[in-house]
C-alpha cells in the first residue's frame, strides 16, 4: 500500500473511533436527514451533532444536499457498504461480549 492510502485509511478509522460519529453514520445509513432530525433521533444537542458532521464531511464520509434553507446529510456514495459492514461487525462483537 502507498503512504497516501495508509493516510486515507487512518482518517477513515479515526472517524469511526467516536461514539457520536458512529451513531450519526448509523442513522444516515437509513435515510438522508437534516441536523435537527439527527439531533432528535440521537437525543443530542445541535452543536454536538454539527461538530461531528463537520469532521465526517472533511473525511468525505457524508455529503450535504441543500434543499431550501435546510441541508440534508447523507452517506457518500461508495462508502455506504464499508460503513454498514463495520457497524454490523461492531454489533456482532458487542453481542459476543455480553
Amino acid at each position: 500500500m502507498k503512504e497516501v492510502e495508509y493516510e486515507k485509511l487512518s482518517v477513515f478509522y479515526k472517524m469511526l473511533s467516536d461514539n457520536t460519529r458512529l451513531r450519526i453514520l448509523d442513522v444516515l445509513l437509513e435515510e438522508s436527514l437534516c441536523v435537527n432530525d439527527i439531533c432528535t433521533k440521537l437525543n443530542m444537542s445541535q452543536s454536538a451533532i454539527s461538530h461531528q458532521l463537520i469532521n465526517l464531511r472533511k473525511a468525505n464520509l457524508v455529503k450535504t444536499n441543500k434543499i431550501g434553507k435546510n441541508a440534508l446529510y447523507r452517506i457518500m456514495t461508495g462508502t455506504t457498504s464499508q460503513i454498514f459492514k463495520i457497524i454490523n461487525n461492531i454489533t456482532i462483537i458487542n453481542d459476543c461480549l455480553k
